[in-house]
């Protein structure tokens, strides 16, 4: 569900996602829109998300490099729910 910016176009009957990694920007746009008129829908959740990372690595065989597990990588991503009050 994508997240219509543009205020003359956007359906206020639907709960507005607003998603992303950095809190400090995410807390700016939700202000923004509190003082559009709207609310939040429930309290904003932390989403952690855990990859694996690998490296190529060359020393294996000659002309047959294989990858080699590097560890995880740690990333939180946090969304909000919004919604438009009358």
């Amino acid at each position: 569900m994508g997240f219509q910016w543009n205020k003359h176009n956007r359906d206020t009957s639907k709960p507005i996602p607003v998603r992303g990694y950095n809190l400090t920007k995410l807390l700016k746009r939700v202000r923004e829109l509190e003082k559009d008129g709207y609310e939040h829908v429930k309290p904003y959740q932390k989403i952690y998300k855990q990859r694996k990372s690998f490296d190529y690595d060359m020393s294996r065989n000659f002309g047959n490099g294989g990858y080699k597990f590097n560890g995880y990588t740690d990333t939180v991503e946090y969304l909000f729910v919004m919604k438009k009050v009358n």
